[in-house]
């Protein structure tokens, strides 16, 4: 299996169990939960008195997908699966078809 696919299928198998953690025993383990990060309202993330009302609405709607993208990217970069991908990525080795020449052969 290649040094990406094993980095991958840790990433999810890690995720999965983190989450039935996270499920089973309510304790959060992502530090995107402990960071605060509480938009809830459009006022939240803009100006109102710049805009007349049909342009608020447009910003708000905006704005509110921009939240939501910004939240799940800040999810992923504070999970602790990612940390474990990074170590599997830097442990695994490089290639496992390659032959690797016996340096004993002469010896035999």
């Amino acid at each position: 299996m290649s040094k990406i696919k094993t980095v991958f299928l840790s990433f999810i198998a890690s995720e999965i169990f983190i989450l039935a953690i996270e499920v089973t025993f309510g304790i959060p383990l992502n530090a995107f939960y402990y960071m605060g990060l509480n938009f809830t309202r459009p006022v939240d993330v803009s100006f109102q008195l710049l805009f007349n009302g049909d342009e608020q609405v447009d910003l708000a709607g905006s704005s509110l997908f921009m939240k939501g993208l910004i939240s799940i990217l800040l999810w992923f970069l504070t999970s602790p699966a990612l940390l474990i991908a990074i170590v599997v990525y830097i442990l695994a080795p490089e290639d496992e078809s390659m032959i690797v020449p016996d340096p004993y052969a002469h010896i035999r």
